[in-house]
């Protein structure tokens, strides 16, 4: 048995279930993707229409217990998981159809491995609201498993939840502190100065970054920012403080 039904094989079972048309199925199948607002593909969307017509897919199954994300297959739901926020994304308003929403993407993991969590409207609002930071512990009730671009990712089901166990503890690095190689540091610094943003071509793609320089009590550093993050640093001034979270540094240069 494979891990995964084609798309076609859903809409295969589907019309064979429910006598209705190819034509309205793929038209259920587009509003579908249109509600996640294209965050979802062919195949994610073929099952959750199957879903709300009441279509028994074969490979479907639900884990009542506790799951680990490395056992999660595209499809599943009532999925019950403990997490730590390993990454926490900026959240980012849109309007569809003349209507408002916002959406929030985080990298959540286990023991197991890590998966990217979307949270929708008010549970992106609730997440901002209760500043939960990185390393905090999160108990997911409810989630289903999507994919999107080839990869997995979770959401809240219309009837799931999110409980946080336990905050994560803010814990920063002072520049002093910065050495080759290092991932997923923050820092807390002041803006010492900002250069003028300039444009790149990489793979015939235009990009834009911004170099800035930062400054505490123990040392200096110059900061490079890319492409969307580059208009929050035209808008920093000279003794700005500022947070920045999941940096790294590059070889040979203390560069977050």
């Amino acid at each position: 048995m494979q891990a995964e039904e084609s798309t076609e094989q859903v809409l295969k079972t589907i019309e064979e279930k429910t006598s209705q048309p190819r034509s309205q199925i793929l038209e259920l199948l587009e509003k579908k993707k249109q509600k996640y607002s294209g965050m979802l593909t062919d195949s994610g969307a073929a099952w959750l229409v199957a879903k709300d017509l009441g279509v028994e897919l074969r490979l479907e199954r639900k884990i009542s217990e506790k799951a680990s994300i490395s056992s999660l297959q595209a499809g599943l739901q009532n999925i019950d998981l403990e997490v730590k926020v390993v990454q926490a994304f900026q959240a980012r308003e849109f309007e569809k159809n003349s209507r408002k929403g916002k959406i929030l993407n985080l990298i959540v993991g286990d023991e197991s491995g890590e998966i990217r969590l979307t949270l929708w409207h008010k549970d992106a609002r609730s997440f901002e609201e209760e500043k939960i930071e990185k390393g905090s512990r999160l108990a997911l009730h409810n989630c289903k498993v999507l994919e999107f671009q080839g990869k997995k990712q979770l959401s809240l089901d219309y009837n799931g939840s999110l409980e946080v166990l336990e905050k994560g503890k803010e814990k920063t690095t002072k520049l002093e502190e910065l050495r080759e190689g290092m991932q997923n540091i923050d820092v807390i610094a002041r803006i010492a100065r900002v250069f003028p943003a300039k444009k790149f071509l990489k793979e015939a793609r235009e990009g834009r970054l911004a170099n800035f320089e930062l400054s505490d009590a123990t040392a200096s550093v110059r900061a490079t920012a890319w492409n969307d993050l580059v208009q929050e640093v035209e808008g920093l001034r000279p003794n700005d403080l500022v947070k920045i979270e999941n940096a790294y540094t590059k070889q040979g240069l203390k560069e977050v």
